[in-house]
């Protein structure tokens, strides 16, 4: 015991001197995590931008707001196809360099719509801006356990998604202020800069990221087979596209209908996102009682003021508590509808994911059409019931799905557990603790 205590002493020395080498590597690899964060608040704001300004590239392209509104519908139909083709395309090809290209095309993609002449060239540039927000959500699900130590890979993962809500909450009011007062160029511009600054950051930072095994073609239509998957995914189908039908053209409205003024329409932008961040901690709180009726909540959240304002019209004073509602109850239902897909398949939960990122793309393109073809033959107010009946399909959805077992932590999966989505911290509690997910 005596003869081991100097040894002991001996070992335990030089972890000061250990310790303090790895601090540059620990500060390098937090900062690395937050270059990719800043990719998804850019490639996020840059996806949802024309929401606020839609009028205006209009008037300079000569189109209608139909027309128009295709900035929205060609992206993601784009990263429809790209998610699940990045992610088994990608195969052991070093990360970095994938995230590198990614990030080169998002300052092109804001080039070229910034500097755009034609309908064509604008279009061209947000297709390639598909090809960016599909393949970094495959990419970026590997990329925490990459860069920070493991027990802090779920922080790592929670930074960089948090970028999806500082975009919603800052990036599209501030890109919306910035085409105000300058001009709608000038918003994409400022994204292709700050999307360039960060590739020469990330050029400098990111280590190699060795690629593991990725996912399979063979793996891709498991969702499919599962009840679960396919409720989740029939409900997803109907609330994304009853949402971004109503989103893509609530400028229209706030101005047509509700008679608010292009400055209180950035305002308005801006309360929709703030809602919808507090909304996204809301859903995490309730999760852990039942994923079922959180997602309940949250789907009625965005049905019901689309139905009151589309029925009944609004004021400025009623679309701002419509607006409300409805960010609080967008806010958390991409984090809830990821772990009811990641519970449908716990055995491949990076194919449910991907195949669920495709989903997703697909209802916001055909959300986005669906309204420009009832704008241009209705209105924008026809629009907003439009998605409070998809809204309220979607829960009926689920609310109809009945109750058969629980998420315990036989259910837990990778993604949940160690990164995946901006769910991964409340997916990691609810499946420690045993929460319900269908009660």
């Amino acid at each position: 015991m005596v003869q081991n205590s100097p040894t002991s002493v001996a070992d335990a020395t030089p972890a000061p001197s250990s310790t303090e080498h790895l601090l540059p590597s620990l500060r390098r690899g937090w900062i690395a995590v937050a270059t990719v964060m800043t990719v998804a608040f850019v490639s996020v704001t840059t996806e949802f931008l024309p929401v606020g300004l839609l009028d205006d590239v209009g008037a300079a392209m000569g189109s209608s707001p139909g027309v128009t509104g295709l900035m929205i519908t060609i992206p993601a139909i784009v990263a429809a196809i790209a998610a699940p083709a990045v992610m088994v395309g990608a195969g052991k090809l070093d990360r970095k360099r994938v995230l590198l290209g990614l990030t080169l095309v998002l300052v092109l993609s804001n080039v070229l719509v910034g500097t755009a002449q034609s309908l064509t060239q604008l279009f061209i540039g947000r297709a390639l801006l598909g090809v960016v927000v599909g393949g970094f959500w495959s990419v970026a699900l590997s990329v925490p356990s990459k860069l920070v130590p493991e027990r802090s890979v779920a922080r790592g993962a929670s930074i960089i998604f948090a970028g999806v809500s500082l975009a919603t909450v800052v990036g599209v009011p501030i890109g919306t202020f910035v085409g105000d007062a300058v001009g709608w160029r000038a918003a994409f511009l400022g994204s292709a800069g700050v999307a360039a600054l960060v590739f020469l950051v990330q050029l400098w930072l990111l280590p190699s990221l060795t690629a593991e095994r990725g996912v399979q073609v063979r793996d891709l239509p498991r969702v499919f087979r599962t009840q679960r998957g396919r409720v989740g995914l029939v409900a997803a189908v109907a609330i994304v596209i009853g949402h971004f039908a109503a989103y893509t053209y609530v400028q229209p409205f706030l101005s047509d209908v509700a008679h608010v003024s292009d400055h209180g329409i950035g305002l308005l932008l801006f309360v929709f996102g703030g809602a919808g961040a507090l909304g996204n901690l809301v859903a995490g709180a309730l999760v852990t009682r039942s994923l079922r009726w959180s997602m309940v909540g949250a789907f009625g959240a965005i049905a019901l003021p689309l139905l009151a304002i589309g029925l009944l019209g609004a004021g400025a004073g009623s679309a701002t508590v419509a607006i409300a509602i409805w960010g609080l109850g967008f806010g958390g239902t991409p984090m809830l509808l990821t772990m009811w897909m990641a519970s449908a398949v716990p055995e491949a939960p990076e194919a449910a994911s991907s195949m669920f990122v495709s989903v997703f793309q697909v209802g916001i393109s055909t959300g986005s059409l669906v309204g420009g073809v009832i704008v241009n033959g209705g209105s924008a107010q026809t629009v907003m019931v439009v998605g409070g009946v998809l809204g309220l399909i979607g829960a009926a959805t689920i609310g109809s799905f009945g109750a058969e077992r629980a998420l315990t932590p036989a259910h837990s999966s990778p993604v949940l557990a160690g990164g995946g989505s901006s769910s991964i911290a409340p997916a990691a509690s609810v499946a420690a603790s045993g929460a319900c997910v269908d009660c």
